[in-house]
């Protein structure tokens, strides 16, 4: 929305419209032909004060895609990562949506920590990903 960064949260049928948030919490029901839903993997989106994160990291298909033991072995690492940084971790994707993001969630330190070190991770699992650019202390809009 106005070239900012906004949390698809899913689609409302009867409106027709997409239910988005903000950096700074605020939420809008959006029409498809205003949202650019391409992002480059490593965009991210910084919530909560920077306590969570949501970063790109590329197309559904890929998850689809994967043989069930790959699948299996990015789940078991992420959620070895989640400890390792005392983040919360989660795959993030929405019917419809044709990206999925990692969410990171956890004390802003821990958090921007983990988004800093988690190209290597999917690096690993050839996923094709540039690590976003850290923000500065403070990082990231209001409560939600």
């Amino acid at each position: 929305l106005n070239d900012r960064l906004a949390l698809c949260k899913g689609f409302d049928e009867a409106k027709g419209r997409w239910l988005v948030q903000l950096e700074d919490g605020e939420e809008k029901a959006i029409k498809n032909d205003n949202l650019l839903t391409m992002l480059e993997p490593g965009a991210a989106l910084w919530l909560d004060r920077g306590a969570t994160a949501h970063v790109t990291v590329g197309r559904t298909a890929i998850l689809e895609q994967m043989e069930a033991e790959e699948r299996q072995s990015l789940d078991g690492d992420l959620a070895t990562f989640a400890e390792k940084f005392n983040v919360r971790t989660e795959l993030n994707f929405i019917d419809g949506w044709p990206q999925f993001s990692i969410v990171m969630c956890g004390e802003p330190d821990d958090v921007r920590d983990a988004v800093d070190e988690l190209g290597g991770l999917l690096s690993f699992h050839k996923f094709p990903f540039t690590a976003p650019k850290r923000r500065g202390s403070g990082a990231a809009g209001g409560g939600g």
